[in-house]
């Protein structure tokens, strides 16, 4: 299994500078980031942080990619195209919504759950957790 670095390292990326997740959904992030390697944007975003918050994966970016020259940053691409921008944030979401569904810590089908007052989306098989009912999940 690769680590979490591994998966930004081999399908071209950075791995973004406040990162991390279970390895429960290290199938999903490296299915998202193929897809957005085969939309040719790598040279033109910049994946900021890639987390878990609220039981939910989260994947902040940008539609710029900056490099250091010396002393300073300077563009190096951007992305322009108005569909293309659509379809990596369509397919980001499309990620974020499947996380809310798959335990993170084995990736097996889960659900929102808590466990001292913090929130994870977990299988039954994961120890401690309370499956939260539907009202308990609206903030």
């Amino acid at each position: 299994m690769d680590t979490f670095d591994e998966l930004f390292v081999r399908n071209g990326f950075d791995t973004p500078s406040w990162s991390g997740v279970g390895v429960g959904w290290y199938s999903l992030l490296d299915r998202l980031l193929l897809d957005l390697r085969l939309l040719d944007v790598n040279d033109k975003i910049t994946l900021e942080q890639v987390k878990e918050k609220y039981g939910g994966l989260r994947f902040y970016w940008s539609p710029a990619r900056y490099a250091p020259r010396g002393n300073e940053l300077w563009l190096v691409g951007e992305l322009k195209d108005n569909a293309l921008y659509h379809a990596v944030s369509d397919r980001i979401r499309e990620a974020e919504t499947e996380s809310e569904r798959t335990c993170e810590l084995c990736g097996e089908p889960g659900t929102l759950s808590s466990k001292g007052g913090w929130f994870r989306t977990v299988c039954p098989n994961e120890p401690g957790y309370t499956p939260l009912n539907d009202t308990q999940k609206e903030p």
